[in-house]
């Protein structure tokens, strides 16, 4: 199974999913779960909504995760970002607070099925966009997944920094992760214009057509599909980076 394709989400649940606070932050609810962590949205101390990102336990490798995931949201910054507002490493659970985005996901997004030609050049051109800004800054996300991806105030963020990787602790693993940020990219941009997964949706089938280049991009014309299938190639080193899928579809 290629590593790149595993979509699979590890969910968890806990007894602290009814959990009161986290100091000052009044929790409201549980808004999910993961490898990295738990999420929560909260009030803060003087009213405003914050998302809180917990660590499942205080021992030392889930520490040093929310360490490199505070550092990859901080790096990026808020322009592409939630803001970190707060940090608290030492207590039993270790948590940081983000501002909270008020908005949809990518994934809610495409729910209602495929956009048009106009709209689907257009969020590809602020997907790639985003990543070229990510990638730029030396972060590579690791899991650029519609689902990770918020539209809110006019603009388009990237939150869930786990899998992330900076370009200054391991320019490897850097490499890897950002290799899987653009196949990723050619994933949504295919969704936009088809409304389904290029590979399909049985997932045994979906890894078998990936290893032998097979892909549906349906009736997608123009840049998006040039774009989308050079992306898709399940030949790493042969996608384009972020910043030229930005600028052709920037092209008239």
């Amino acid at each position: 199974m290629s590593r790149e394709l595993n979509t699979s989400t590890n969910t968890t649940t806990s007894a602290d999913a009814n959990t009161a606070s986290f100091g000052p932050y009044a929790v409201l609810g549980r808004l999910g779960g993961g490898m990295q962590g738990e999420t929560f949205l909260a009030a803060a101390p003087h009213g405003p909504r914050v998302v809180v990102k917990v660590a499942h336990t205080g021992y030392s490798k889930d520490r040093r995760a929310m360490d490199d995931e505070v550092c990859a949201f901080r790096t990026v910054g808020r322009v592409f970002a939630p803001a970190v507002l707060d940090y608290r490493p030492d207590g039993e659970r270790p948590y940081f607070v983000m501002e909270y985005l008020d908005g949809e996901t990518v994934d809610e997004l495409l729910a209602g099925g495929p956009l048009d030609e106009t709209e689907t050049r257009r969020l590809a051109t602020r997907l790639a966009g985003l990543l070229y800004a990510l990638h730029q800054a030396g972060v590579a996300h690791g899991d650029f997944r519609g689902q990770n991806l918020i539209v809110a105030r006019g603009g388009l963020y990237a939150v869930d920094f786990g899998c992330a990787r900076l370009r200054a602790d391991s320019a490897r693993e850097f490499r890897r992760r950002r290799q899987a940020d653009l196949l990723w990219l050619g994933v949504l941009i295919a969704r936009a214009g088809t409304g389904c997964s290029p590979f399909g949706d049985d997932w045994g089938k979906a890894i078998e057509d990936y290893h032998d280049g097979k892909l549906n991009l349906g009736s997608m014309s123009g840049a998006p599909r040039t774009v989308a299938r050079a992306l898709l190639s399940n030949r790493a080193g042969r996608r384009p980076a972020a910043q030229a899928v930005h600028t052709a579809l920037l092209r008239v």
